[in-house]
């Protein structure tokens, strides 16, 4: 589960970019997700931040912990609006 955060914001950070023509790396993206104040380099503050958004986002009933239920219910929610993007792309 430690790698979901991570391919997470990969995956948010290559549909934000996938509008540019030029080649993109995968040095870039990551940048373009973490880099929130853009100074070229990543705080830890920066690379901590997404990954509290998706655990308030996961934590549904708000206990300070993921259940089970919960993280299913998330990849659930992500695998709808993949399918969804998809259809209206």
């Amino acid at each position: 589960m430690k790698i979901a955060p991570f391919l997470t914001a990969m995956l948010l950070a290559g549909s934000a970019l996938a509008e540019t023509t030029e080649k993109i790396f995968a040095g870039d993206a990551f940048m373009h997700h973490y880099d929130s104040n853009k100074d070229g380099s990543i705080s830890l503050e920066e690379f901590q931040a997404p990954a509290a958004r998706q655990f308030e986002a996961m934590d549904t009933n708000t206990d300070g912990s993921i259940s089970k239920e919960e993280a299913t219910d998330f990849v659930e929610r992500l695998r709808s609006e993949m399918r969804e993007n998809n259809t209206t792309q």
